[in-house]
C-alpha cells in the first residue's frame, strides 16, 4: 500500500487492518482490499433493485471514459444477503486516492439511488443489530450471537496434529501428479521446465483439499518443499529413464550416473531452469496460500 493511500486514509478517518481499508461514507461502511491484480470493494448496505449490478458497471463505465487508464473496469458483482461486493480489474496500488474515493462515492450513490440503504441487520441470521466486524476481509453486520459461535467453531477447527499428516500427504500427491504433464513434455523433446509451474498449483490444491492447517509459514513450508522434492525425483526418473533406455534396460541405473562429468552439468541445468519455473508457480498462488491461511475468527471493528 503506498504512502499516499495511507495518507488519505488518515485525512478521511478510515482505518488500516493490514492489506484492508475500512470505513464510513454517507453513513454506509464499506472496505478496499488487493487481491493480485485485482481490486475487491464491499459495502455494507442492501438494495432491492434487479438493476444495481448493471446501474453500478454503466456508472463505473462512464467514469472510465473521463479518466482513462486510472478506472477500473468491473469484473464481477456478487451481492449477498445485505452485502455488495464488486471485484474490480485494477490492483489498489496503482489506484491514486482520488480515484478510490471517487469509485466509493459512484458505487454508493448508484445504490442510493436505486432504494439502496446501509445494512443494520445480521448478514447471518438477520437480526437487528449495530455490530460490525471485519470477516473474510471485508466489512460485516453480525450480531454478538453469530460472533460467539464463529468464534467457537474456529477454535473447534483449530490445526490438530492429524492436520499436518493429511496436508503433507495431500501437497507431496498434488506435486507429483502436477509434475506428471511436465515429464511428458520432456520425454517429447520440449524445453525443460515448461510445465514445471503447474506442480505448486496442484500441490496447493490438493493441500486446501486434504484440509492441511490453515497457517500461513506452514502451508508455504510443506507446499514449496513438495513441489521442489516433485521437480527433483522426476528429474532424477527421466535421466534414470534415459539412461536404462540407452542400455537396452539391460543396466540397472545408479545415482552415482548422475555424478559423472559428461551428465552433471546438463541434469544441474535442467534442474535449476526446473526449480525456478517451479518457482514462478509458486509465487503466482501466494495469494491464494495467503487467503487460505487467513483466520475466520470475526473481529470487531470501532468506527
Amino acid at each position: 500500500m503506498n504512502q499516499k493511500i495511507k495518507t488519505w486514509c488518515e485525512e478521511k478517518n478510515f482505518k488500516i487492518d493490514k492489506n484492508l481499508i475500512y470505513g464510513k461514507v454517507k453513513d454506509v461502511y464499506f472496505s478496499i482490499t488487493p487481491a493480485g491484480n485485482f481490486t475487491l470493494f464491499s459495502f455494507n448496505m442492501n438494495c432491492p433493485s434487479q438493476n444495481l449490478e448493471s446501474s453500478i458497471k454503466e456508472a463505473l463505465k462512464e467514469k472510465n471514459k473521463k479518466i482513462p487508464r486510472n478506472m477500473a473496469i468491473v469484473k464481477s458483482i456478487n451481492i449477498p444477503s445485505n452485502l455488495i461486493v464488486i471485484r474490480v480489474a485494477f490492483a489498489m496500488s496503482r489506484y491514486k486516492p482520488e480515484f478510490l474515493e471517487d469509485t466509493i462515492d459512484t458505487i454508493i450513490n448508484e445504490a442510493i439511488k436505486l432504494g439502496g440503504a446501509k445494512n443494520e441487520k445480521c448478514i447471518h441470521c438477520g437480526k437487528d443489530t449495530n455490530n460490525h466486524v471485519i470477516f473474510n476481509q471485508s466489512i460485516q453486520t453480525m450480531c454478538e450471537d453469530c460472533v460467539s459461535n464463529l468464534d467457537e467453531l474456529n477454535k473447534n477447527n483449530q490445526t490438530s496434529p492429524t492436520s499436518y499428516v493429511t496436508g503433507l500427504i495431500g501437497a507431496l500427491i498434488g506435486a507429483i501428479v502436477g509434475g506428471i504433464p511436465w515429464v511428458i513434455l520432456l520425454f517429447n523433446g520440449w524445453i525443460v521446465g515448461v510445465l514445471a509451474f503447474i506442480i505448486g498449483i496442484c500441490s496447493f490444491t490438493l493441500y486446501k483439499f486434504f484440509k492441511g492447517p490453515k497457517s500461513r509459514v506452514t502451508a508455504n513450508i510443506i507446499i514449496y518443499a513438495c513441489s521442489f522434492i516433485s521437480v527433483v525425483a522426476w528429474l532424477i526418473f527421466v535421466y534414470g529413464y534415459t539412461f536404462m533406455e540407452a542400455f537396452n534396460f539391460e543396466e540397472s541405473f545408479k545415482l552415482d550416473y548422475l555424478f559423472q562429468d559428461a551428465v552433471l552439468p546438463y541434469f544441474l541445468r535442467d534442474l535449476g531452469v526446473s526449480l525456478f519455473i517451479a518457482l514462478l508457480g509458486l509465487l503466482g498462488i501466494h495469494q491464494k496460500i495467503t487467503t487460505y491461511t487467513i483466520p475466520k475468527t470475526p473481529k470487531n471493528v470501532d468506527l
